[in-house]
């Protein structure tokens, strides 16, 4: 059902990004533990379901995503900058790859900053894993100092499911993983590189 926001004069949006890394690590000596990291493009930090956003304001961009009647296969990249030069050991030690990616666009009131009250808000925009992140360096002649950007590449859950390998093999082992009395594939070993002449007559 479409959201009436005819009621409103003026409107603030804002994207909100949630990354669940199930293997973070701040530097090389530390342990992996999970930690869900959380930002937004807007230049403060929001609230949302007892989350706390960071906001990145211009530091933050991502592509745009299509509104489908049909679930579909999509792909958006996320981009990070001005990040400093110590904090690069967090993601080349942490394993991003893989971890599950959530986008979020909320709709504020423009002059009280609140999250307006209608249902669904903030809605939900995408939903998938991270395939493939990126890390650019950036020098700057003038003050010689350095500053990196990260982009990160994310699939959206449809087509990761698509891609996911299916099926089982038929060995005793995993029969019995699903039917613990079947007996059906016990002689399975047996046969293999066995040569078969299906047709010849007896």
């Amino acid at each position: 059902m479409a959201t009436n926001l005819t009621s409103y004069k003026s409107l603030q949006s804002g994207i909100f990004v949630r990354i669940n890394c199930e293997y973070y690590k701040a530097n090389s000596a530390a342990s992996p533990s999970t930690q869900v990291l959380r930002f937004s493009d807007l230049n403060r930090t929001v609230t949302i379901g007892g989350e706390s956003y960071v906001g990145l304001g211009n530091f933050m961009s991502i592509t745009s995503s299509a509104s489908e009647i049909k679930i579909g296969n999509s792909e958006i990249s996320i981009g990070i900058t001005g990040i400093p030069n110590t904090s690069i050991a967090e993601v080349i030690n942490s394993r991003f790859k893989g971890s599950e990616i959530i986008v979020y666009r909320g709709l504020f009131n423009a002059t009280t900053n609140v999250l307006l009250a209608v249902t669904g808000n903030p809605f939900k925009r995408f939903h998938g894993v991270i395939t493939n992140y990126t890390i650019n360096e950036e020098y700057n002649n003038d003050t010689l100092t350095s500053s990196s950007t990260i982009t990160f590449t994310a699939s959206s859950m449809v087509e990761v499911l698509g891609n996911t390998a299916k099926g089982r093999r038929t060995n005793p082992k995993d029969q019995k993983n699903f039917y613990p009395s079947d007996v059906s594939m016990d002689r399975i070993p047996a046969l293999v590189r066995s040569k078969f002449n299906f047709g010849a007559p007896l």
